[in-house]
Protein backbone atom coordinates (compact mmCIF):
# COMPACT_ATOMS: atom_id res chain seq x y z
CA UNK A 1 0.00 0.00 0.00
CA UNK A 2 1.36 3.44 -1.27
CA UNK A 3 1.88 6.20 1.59
CA UNK A 4 0.72 9.95 1.55
CA UNK A 5 3.27 12.27 0.76
CA UNK A 6 3.79 15.19 3.07
CA UNK A 7 4.93 19.00 1.71
CA UNK A 8 8.53 19.27 3.32
CA UNK A 9 10.67 21.06 0.80
CA UNK A 10 11.05 24.39 0.94
CA UNK A 11 10.86 25.24 4.87
CA UNK A 12 13.32 27.48 5.91
CA UNK A 13 14.67 30.30 2.99
CA UNK A 14 15.25 31.20 -0.35
CA UNK A 15 17.42 29.49 -2.60
CA UNK A 16 20.80 30.69 -3.01
CA UNK A 17 21.25 31.63 -6.87
CA UNK A 18 22.38 28.53 -8.85
CA UNK A 19 25.58 28.32 -10.83
CA UNK A 20 26.06 29.27 -14.36
CA UNK A 21 26.23 25.65 -16.75
CA UNK A 22 26.56 25.43 -20.15
CA UNK A 23 23.46 24.48 -22.00
CA UNK A 24 22.91 20.66 -23.38
CA UNK A 25 23.18 20.11 -27.11
CA UNK A 26 19.57 19.20 -28.99
CA UNK A 27 20.58 16.05 -28.66
CA UNK A 28 21.49 15.54 -25.07
CA UNK A 29 17.67 15.52 -24.17
CA UNK A 30 16.33 13.25 -22.74
CA UNK A 31 13.01 11.47 -24.02
CA UNK A 32 11.63 7.98 -22.74
CA UNK A 33 11.74 5.12 -22.93
CA UNK A 34 14.98 4.06 -21.03
CA UNK A 35 17.91 2.67 -22.71
CA UNK A 36 19.51 -0.39 -21.69
CA UNK A 37 22.87 1.14 -20.52
CA UNK A 38 23.12 1.28 -16.63
CA UNK A 39 25.31 3.49 -14.21
CA UNK A 40 27.66 1.05 -13.00
CA UNK A 41 29.09 3.26 -9.95
CA UNK A 42 25.34 2.56 -8.03
CA UNK A 43 25.36 -0.24 -5.20
CA UNK A 44 22.77 -3.15 -5.88
CA UNK A 45 19.17 -2.76 -5.02
CA UNK A 46 19.54 -4.57 -1.84
CA UNK A 47 21.19 -1.53 -0.45
CA UNK A 48 17.85 0.03 0.10
CA UNK A 49 16.83 -0.27 3.55
CA UNK A 50 14.12 -3.29 4.19
CA UNK A 51 12.03 -1.38 6.64
CA UNK A 52 9.16 0.40 5.34
CA UNK A 53 9.72 4.58 5.41
CA UNK A 54 7.11 6.66 7.54
CA UNK A 55 4.65 8.14 5.49
CA UNK A 56 6.42 10.63 3.53
CA UNK A 57 8.78 11.02 0.63
CA UNK A 58 10.67 13.16 2.96
CA UNK A 59 12.22 15.66 0.48
CA UNK A 60 13.71 18.20 2.92
CA UNK A 61 13.97 21.23 3.26
CA UNK A 62 16.69 24.32 2.99
CA UNK A 63 18.23 27.52 4.27
CA UNK A 64 21.39 29.97 3.15
CA UNK A 65 23.72 32.46 4.86
CA UNK A 66 25.41 35.15 2.63
CA UNK A 67 28.44 36.57 4.35
CA UNK A 68 31.19 35.19 6.38
CA UNK A 69 30.90 33.29 9.42
CA UNK A 70 27.52 32.11 10.52
CA UNK A 71 24.55 32.98 12.92
CA UNK A 72 20.80 32.78 13.36
CA UNK A 73 17.96 32.99 11.32
CA UNK A 74 18.04 32.22 7.24
CA UNK A 75 20.25 35.38 6.20
CA UNK A 76 23.32 36.73 8.28
CA UNK A 77 25.81 39.56 7.63
CA UNK A 78 28.94 39.46 9.10
CA UNK A 79 32.10 37.43 10.16
CA UNK A 80 32.61 34.88 12.80
CA UNK A 81 34.35 35.67 16.15
CA UNK A 82 38.15 36.31 15.53
CA UNK A 83 40.29 33.02 16.33
CA UNK A 84 43.36 31.33 15.54
CA UNK A 85 42.69 28.97 12.62
CA UNK A 86 45.32 26.27 11.94
CA UNK A 87 46.74 25.29 8.69
CA UNK A 88 44.37 23.79 6.59
CA UNK A 89 45.33 19.71 5.44
CA UNK A 90 43.29 18.12 2.71
CA UNK A 91 43.93 14.62 1.80
CA UNK A 92 42.60 12.11 0.02
CA UNK A 93 40.48 8.96 1.79
CA UNK A 94 42.62 6.01 1.40
CA UNK A 95 46.16 7.78 -0.06
CA UNK A 96 46.85 9.64 2.50
CA UNK A 97 48.87 13.10 1.32
CA UNK A 98 48.98 16.36 1.87
CA UNK A 99 47.08 18.31 -0.40
CA UNK A 100 47.46 21.91 -1.03
CA UNK A 101 44.57 24.62 -0.44
CA UNK A 102 45.57 26.39 -3.64
CA UNK A 103 45.00 23.04 -5.86
CA UNK A 104 41.74 21.47 -6.72
CA UNK A 105 41.52 18.18 -7.39
CA UNK A 106 40.58 16.87 -10.62
CA UNK A 107 37.04 17.02 -11.95
CA UNK A 108 37.39 13.57 -13.63
CA UNK A 109 39.46 12.00 -11.00
CA UNK A 110 39.25 8.34 -10.87
CA UNK A 111 39.12 5.44 -8.47
CA UNK A 112 37.35 4.93 -5.24
CA UNK A 113 40.67 6.39 -3.41
CA UNK A 114 40.27 9.87 -5.10
CA UNK A 115 36.16 10.28 -4.85
CA UNK A 116 36.40 11.97 -1.56
CA UNK A 117 38.30 14.40 -0.27
CA UNK A 118 38.52 15.11 3.25
CA UNK A 119 39.75 18.37 5.15
CA UNK A 120 40.22 19.84 8.52
CA UNK A 121 42.89 20.47 10.74
CA UNK A 122 46.07 18.28 11.03
CA UNK A 123 45.41 15.03 11.79
CA UNK A 124 42.54 14.79 10.04
CA UNK A 125 41.90 11.11 8.27
CA UNK A 126 39.22 8.69 7.53
CA UNK A 127 38.49 7.72 11.06
CA UNK A 128 37.64 11.39 11.66
CA UNK A 129 34.07 10.75 10.10
CA UNK A 130 31.26 8.06 9.69
CA UNK A 131 30.85 5.79 6.71
CA UNK A 132 27.58 7.29 6.29
CA UNK A 133 29.08 10.90 6.27
CA UNK A 134 32.01 9.79 3.71
CA UNK A 135 29.35 7.65 1.75
CA UNK A 136 27.41 11.23 1.11
CA UNK A 137 30.66 13.06 0.20
CA UNK A 138 31.12 10.19 -2.24
CA UNK A 139 27.79 9.96 -3.95
CA UNK A 140 28.06 13.86 -4.72
CA UNK A 141 31.10 13.52 -6.18
CA UNK A 142 30.19 10.62 -8.41
CA UNK A 143 27.52 13.08 -9.62
CA UNK A 144 29.79 15.93 -9.98
CA UNK A 145 32.58 14.06 -11.73
CA UNK A 146 30.25 12.35 -14.17
CA UNK A 147 26.45 13.78 -14.17
CA UNK A 148 25.63 12.26 -17.04
CA UNK A 149 26.40 8.48 -15.77
CA UNK A 150 24.44 9.66 -13.27
CA UNK A 151 21.34 10.24 -15.42
CA UNK A 152 21.68 6.95 -16.94
CA UNK A 153 21.68 5.65 -13.28
CA UNK A 154 18.10 7.20 -12.92
CA UNK A 155 16.94 6.30 -16.68
CA UNK A 156 17.71 2.69 -15.82
CA UNK A 157 17.02 1.87 -12.36
CA UNK A 158 15.12 4.94 -10.79
CA UNK A 159 12.40 5.72 -13.52
CA UNK A 160 10.86 2.04 -13.97
CA UNK A 161 10.01 1.71 -10.26
CA UNK A 162 7.26 4.21 -11.05
CA UNK A 163 3.23 3.14 -11.46
CA UNK A 164 0.81 5.18 -13.12
CA UNK A 165 -0.72 6.83 -10.21
CA UNK A 166 2.92 8.43 -9.14
CA UNK A 167 3.95 5.58 -6.87
CA UNK A 168 7.47 4.54 -6.45
CA UNK A 169 7.60 0.99 -6.64
CA UNK A 170 11.33 0.24 -4.51
CA UNK A 171 12.98 -3.01 -5.57
CA UNK A 172 11.94 -6.27 -4.21
CA UNK A 173 8.40 -5.50 -2.89
CA UNK A 174 10.36 -3.74 0.09
CA UNK A 175 7.61 -0.82 0.28
CA UNK A 176 6.06 1.99 -2.01
CA UNK A 177 5.73 5.60 -1.68
CA UNK A 178 3.27 8.31 -2.70
CA UNK A 179 5.55 10.82 -5.13
CA UNK A 180 3.42 14.39 -6.02
CA UNK A 181 4.89 14.39 -9.12
CA UNK A 182 5.90 11.06 -10.33
CA UNK A 183 8.01 9.85 -13.47
CA UNK A 184 8.05 13.50 -15.18
CA UNK A 185 10.28 14.90 -12.05
CA UNK A 186 12.62 12.19 -12.76
CA UNK A 187 12.74 13.04 -16.37
CA UNK A 188 13.64 16.64 -15.70
CA UNK A 189 16.22 15.61 -13.40
CA UNK A 190 17.84 13.72 -16.13
CA UNK A 191 17.68 16.27 -18.66
CA UNK A 192 19.23 18.19 -16.07
CA UNK A 193 22.36 15.84 -15.30
CA UNK A 194 22.59 15.96 -19.70
CA UNK A 195 23.07 19.55 -19.35
CA UNK A 196 25.62 19.85 -16.76
CA UNK A 197 29.80 19.14 -17.07
CA UNK A 198 31.61 17.49 -14.85
CA UNK A 199 33.02 20.14 -12.39
CA UNK A 200 35.09 19.97 -9.33
CA UNK A 201 35.08 17.38 -6.54
CA UNK A 202 33.75 18.70 -3.02
CA UNK A 203 35.79 18.37 0.13
CA UNK A 204 34.21 16.90 3.32
CA UNK A 205 35.00 19.57 6.26
CA UNK A 206 35.67 18.15 9.42
CA UNK A 207 34.28 21.28 10.69
CA UNK A 208 31.07 21.50 8.41
CA UNK A 209 30.74 18.05 9.65
CA UNK A 210 30.50 18.62 13.22
CA UNK A 211 28.39 21.37 12.90
CA UNK A 212 25.75 19.15 11.02
CA UNK A 213 26.24 16.49 12.97
CA UNK A 214 25.17 18.87 16.24
CA UNK A 215 21.82 20.05 13.86
CA UNK A 216 20.88 16.56 13.54
CA UNK A 217 21.07 15.70 17.34
CA UNK A 218 19.39 18.99 18.45
CA UNK A 219 16.53 18.46 15.34
CA UNK A 220 16.33 14.82 15.75
CA UNK A 221 15.49 15.43 19.52
CA UNK A 222 12.91 18.07 19.08
CA UNK A 223 11.30 16.45 16.29
CA UNK A 224 11.67 19.43 14.09
CA UNK A 225 11.48 19.79 10.55
CA UNK A 226 14.03 21.85 8.87
CA UNK A 227 18.11 21.71 9.49
CA UNK A 228 19.86 24.32 11.76
CA UNK A 229 23.70 23.90 10.95
CA UNK A 230 24.80 27.05 9.26
CA UNK A 231 24.63 28.94 12.92
CA UNK A 232 26.82 26.39 14.11
CA UNK A 233 29.39 27.03 11.17
CA UNK A 234 31.29 28.88 13.62
CA UNK A 235 31.99 26.63 16.33
CA UNK A 236 34.65 25.04 13.86
CA UNK A 237 36.06 27.30 11.50
CA UNK A 238 34.45 30.41 9.44
CA UNK A 239 33.09 30.36 5.98
CA UNK A 240 33.66 32.61 3.16
CA UNK A 241 30.75 34.09 0.88
CA UNK A 242 28.06 32.24 2.01
CA UNK A 243 26.78 29.20 3.01
CA UNK A 244 23.75 27.17 2.63
CA UNK A 245 22.14 23.96 3.42
CA UNK A 246 19.70 20.90 2.58
CA UNK A 247 17.62 18.27 4.90
CA UNK A 248 16.16 14.93 4.27
CA UNK A 249 13.63 13.19 5.98
CA UNK A 250 12.91 9.73 6.30
CA UNK A 251 16.28 7.17 4.84
CA UNK A 252 19.42 6.78 6.33
CA UNK A 253 20.84 5.16 3.33
CA UNK A 254 23.01 7.84 1.51
CA UNK A 255 22.62 6.72 -2.45
CA UNK A 256 18.97 7.08 -1.81
CA UNK A 257 18.89 10.69 0.09
CA UNK A 258 21.15 12.34 -2.81
CA UNK A 259 18.69 10.86 -5.05
CA UNK A 260 15.58 12.22 -3.61
CA UNK A 261 17.80 15.67 -3.71
CA UNK A 262 18.75 15.55 -7.47
CA UNK A 263 14.85 14.52 -8.47
CA UNK A 264 13.28 17.11 -6.00
CA UNK A 265 9.96 15.30 -6.15
CA UNK A 266 7.51 18.43 -4.53
CA UNK A 267 10.01 21.13 -4.86
CA UNK A 268 9.56 23.35 -7.40
CA UNK A 269 12.94 25.16 -6.89
CA UNK A 270 14.92 21.54 -7.04
CA UNK A 271 16.95 23.11 -4.00
CA UNK A 272 19.13 20.18 -3.78
CA UNK A 273 19.77 19.65 -6.81
CA UNK A 274 21.15 22.94 -7.77
CA UNK A 275 23.60 23.07 -4.55
CA UNK A 276 24.94 19.64 -5.52
CA UNK A 277 25.74 20.91 -9.22
CA UNK A 278 26.81 23.80 -8.18
CA UNK A 279 30.62 24.32 -8.87
CA UNK A 280 30.98 27.27 -6.51
CA UNK A 281 29.94 25.09 -3.61
CA UNK A 282 33.43 23.76 -3.31
CA UNK A 283 33.20 22.41 0.58
CA UNK A 284 30.38 20.02 2.36
CA UNK A 285 29.63 18.97 5.77
CA UNK A 286 27.45 15.76 5.84
CA UNK A 287 25.11 14.08 9.14
CA UNK A 288 23.00 11.41 9.24
CA UNK A 289 21.46 10.35 12.50
CA UNK A 290 17.74 9.55 14.73
CA UNK A 291 14.35 11.35 14.39
CA UNK A 292 11.75 11.09 16.63
CA UNK A 293 9.30 11.11 14.32
CA UNK A 294 8.00 8.92 12.40
CA UNK A 295 10.57 9.42 9.96
CA UNK A 296 13.31 7.74 12.02
CA UNK A 297 16.08 9.11 10.31
CA UNK A 298 17.57 12.62 9.00
CA UNK A 299 20.29 13.90 7.06
CA UNK A 300 21.60 17.34 7.24
CA UNK A 301 24.03 18.48 4.23
CA UNK A 302 25.69 22.14 4.09
CA UNK A 303 27.84 23.44 1.52
CA UNK A 304 30.40 26.48 1.45
CA UNK A 305 32.58 27.54 -1.21
CA UNK A 306 35.53 27.82 0.98
CA UNK A 307 35.78 26.91 4.70
CA UNK A 308 38.58 27.67 7.21
CA UNK A 309 39.03 25.19 9.98
CA UNK A 310 39.48 26.75 13.56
Amino acid sequence: MAKPLDELDDLLGELQEEGKKKPAPASSSYTPPPSSSSYSSAPPSSSYSSHPPPSSYGGGGSSSNRGGGGGGGHTHTGVAPVAKYAPEVIKPLIKVMAYTPQASPPPRSTGAEEIVWITGPPGVDGSSFGQHELNLAMEINLIRRDPHAFANYLRNNRRPLYGNDNTLNFPGGQYALKTEEGVSAVDEAINALLSAHPMELVKLSLGMTRAARDAVSEIGRSGGMSCSSLGKLKNYGRYEQEATEVASFGTEEPKEIITRFIIGDGNPNRTGRKHILNPNFQYIGAAIGEHTSNFTKMACINFTPKYIEQ
